[in-house]
C-alpha cells in the first residue's frame, strides 16, 4: 500500500535576512494528525520556519507543500485563512467582544452570520470557556481565558493545520500546563496537524509526537521524545534534552525520592 503524502513538508527551505541565513536548506515533513514541536536556542530559526508555512515569510530557495501542493501557488490571504495560527501575544482586538474576535476569519470567508452564535457557543465549549463570555470585551478576560479564545479563533474556520508560536509562554505554570493538555486533547479529537514553537523542552516532550531541534537555521536533530532521549548528541542539543531530566531529578530529590 502506498504511504499517504505528508500533510505538510518543507524541502530545501532557505531564508536570508540582510545576507544572514535564518534558515539553511531545511527539510522536514509533518504527517496528518501529527504534532511537531520546534525547539532550540533564540535565533535558531524556529519562528522563521513556522512563518514560511503561511507565507508570513517567503522562501529564498526551496518550497513548502501542503498535501503535496506548493503554498506559493495559493494567494497568501487564502492560505492564511485556511491555517489556524496561535501566538504568545494572542492578538485579540480589545474593542471587540469575544464572539467578534472568534468570528473574524469565518466573517472574512463569507460565512453565514445567522449561524455565528451557535458556532461561537460550540467553540467556547470546545476550549472549556463559559458561553456567557461571548459578549464580554477581550480586555475583561484573564490571560488564560484570552489564550483559550485565541485557540477558539484559530479553530473557527475548521483548519487542518494549526501553527503555534510560544502559545503558553506568558502564562503561569499551572495555567500553562492545563492549556497544553487541553489543546493536545483538541488536536487528537479533531485530527489536527500541529506545529508548535516552544523554548520549553519539557513542554515539547509532554505534548508532541516528534521534536525538531533547531540550531543555526538547520535541524540538528529530529525524532520522538523517546528517540531523542536514547541518542547521543553534541553539547548544545544534549543540553536541551537533558534539562527536563535534571529538573525532574531535583524535584524527586526534594521529596526524598532521588
Amino acid at each position: 500500500m502506498t504511504e499517504p503524502s505528508p500533510r505538510l513538508s518543507l524541502r530545501g527551505v532557505t531564508v536570508a535576512y540582510d545576507g544572514h541565513r535564518a534558515l539553511s536548506d531545511v527539510d522536514v515533513s509533518v504527517g496528518r494528525g501529527e504534532f511537531l514541536a520546534l525547539v532550540g536556542p533564540s535565533g535558531s530559526g524556529k519562528t522563521t520556519l513556522l512563518k514560511t508555512v503561511n507565507r508570513l515569510v517567503e522562501c529564498d530557495a526551496g518550497a513548502v507543500f501542503i498535501d503535496g501542493a506548493p503554498v506559493q501557488d495559493r494567494s497568501a490571504a487564502d492560505l492564511r485563512r485556511s491555517i489556524g495560527y496561535v501566538f504568545q501575544d494572542i492578538g485579540l482586538f480589545p474593542h471587540m467582544t469575544v464572539a467578534q474576535n472568534i468570528w473574524l476569519v469565518p466573517a472574512l470567508t463569507g460565512a453565514d452570520r445567522d449561524g455565528r452564535d451557535a458556532r461561537v457557543a460550540q467553540l467556547l465549549d470546545m476550549v472549556a470557556l463559559p458561553r456567557e463570555l461571548a459578549g464580554r470585551k477581550a480586555t475583561q478576560l484573564s490571560g488564560g481565558q484570552a489564550q483559550r479564545v485565541g485557540f477558539a479563533r484559530a479553530l473557527a474556520a475548521e483548519p487542518q493545520i494549526v501553527l503555534m508560536d510560544e502559545p503558553f509562554g506568558a502564562l503561569d505554570p499551572v495555567t500553562r500546563g492545563d492549556l497544553g493538555r487541553a489543546y493536545r486533547a483538541l488536536h487528537d479529537a479533531m485530527g489536527l496537524t500541529t506545529v508548535m514553537v516552544t523554548h520549553d523542552m519539557g513542554e515539547a516532550m509532554l505534548l508532541s509526537d516528534r521534536i525538531a531541534v533547531m540550531r543555526g537555521g538547520r535541524i540538528a536533530a529530529c525524532g520522538t521524545p523517546a528517540e531523542l532521549l536514547s541518542m547521543r548528541y553534541d553539547e548544545t542539543v544534549g543540553g536541551l534534552l537533558a534539562e527536563p531530566l535534571r529538573q525532574a531529578e531535583r524535584l524527586l530529590a526534594m521529596r526524598g525520592e532521588g
